[in-house]
């Protein structure tokens, strides 16, 4: 016995230097797994913060009044709050590898060494990746509660909650009336349409009036993520020779995808309510500590046991940028 607690060791070491030996390899398998993080991914949304419990973000919501003058006129010396702060908190995902004594003793020798190495870490990777898919495009939370991650519906709420609760702190508007915000905050919203009857026809006008009312010759739409099922009726109705060309990154990826109006368009099977998102890059941010991002903590002894387990952690969350301006208005939802 005198040999055993070497050869856990050991093994303790295999486990770690691999994992670090592939962490980076890990982070891009992981988040270049699933189209939608592959897109964040390419266009830069992922921000790094160091420390702290919550992400901060300054929310403009109004402009200084303006006055036509004429001689003799006074002139108006009115301060308006225009401004307020957006607060989210740092959600945390976690993962384990857990191995026996008994599995250790089996796996005695440089190549079964290795080869249950790699087995447990690819489990590990397989399972953060599934999670941070479902994650991504999970159920929006009006109240901010929970532990996982603020997704894309929590951003752009469907239109069920879309008068419900708060994001970032902030109060989201109370009525639409005909899909426009009318009371409360009504600058703290994306924008709402919905498809007209019979897709076959009327999809292609429809996202065209649409990423106008988006923009607003303000900002550009670049990503549409929807269901395979609209994707599919706007690769048969709607694609002229124009746009059969996709995004080359994601193709390299593996991911088919398609252009629309110079953005991309690409599906996903979370999402299921038949609608489509039109996403402005420049306004969303993937925010992580880089000190537990796909970090592994030590081995640990449960107690009377002879498993040994480790965790591998990452802390972050999804939220609207860049920092001195976030806004939702440059999102919208298209909607069944």
């Amino acid at each position: 016995m005198t040999t055993l607690p070497q050869f856990v060791k050991t093994i303790d070491n295999a486990f770690t230097t691999t994992w670090y030996e592939i962490q980076p390899q890990a982070m891009n398998q992981i988040l270049e797994a699933t189209v939608v993080w592959a897109w964040l991914k390419q266009k830069g949304c992922f921000e790094t913060q160091q420390g702290g419990t919550n992400i901060e973000r300054t929310v403009k919501y109004a402009l200084p009044t303006t006055k036509a003058v004429v001689k003799g006129d006074t002139l108006d010396a009115v301060e308006i709050e225009n401004r307020t702060a957006g607060f989210w908190t740092f959600r945390n995902l976690s993962t384990s590898i857990v191995r026996s004594l008994h599995d250790d003793r089996a796996n005695r020798g440089s190549f079964q060494i290795i080869n249950y190495v790699s087995d447990r870490v690819e489990d590990a990777m397989e399972t953060l990746r599934q999670q941070y898919e479902r994650d991504l495009l999970r159920a929006a939370v009006t109240d901010e509660s929970g532990k996982e991650i603020q997704g894309l519906h929590d951003m752009i709420p469907p239109v069920a909650s879309r008068a419900t609760g708060t994001y970032g702190g902030i109060a989201r508007p109370t009525t639409f009336s005909s899909d426009v915000a009318t009371v409360g905050n009504t600058w703290w919203t994306p924008k709402y349409a919905q498809l007209t009857a019979n897709p076959d026809v009327n999809l292609l006008s429809d996202m065209k009036h649409f990423k106008n009312t988006v923009e607003n010759q303000q900002e550009t739409v670049d990503g549409l993520l929807t269901t395979q099922t609209l994707y599919e009726t706007y690769e048969e109705f709607g694609l002229d020779a124009s746009q059969i060309v996709g995004n080359q990154k994601l193709l390299d990826l593996g991911f088919t995808t398609l252009k629309f109006k110079g953005a991309d368009m690409f599906w996903s099977a979370n999402v299921t309510s038949g609608d489509m998102m039109f996403l402005t890059s420049k306004f969303i941010r993937v925010v992580y500590d880089p000190m537990i991002w796909f970090a592994m903590g030590p081995w640990k002894e449960p107690h009377n046991q002879v498993e040994r387990i480790c965790h591998i952690l990452c802390t972050m969350n999804i939220v609207p940028g860049p920092k001195a301006r976030a806004s939702l208005r440059y999102h919208g939802l298209l909607y069944t």
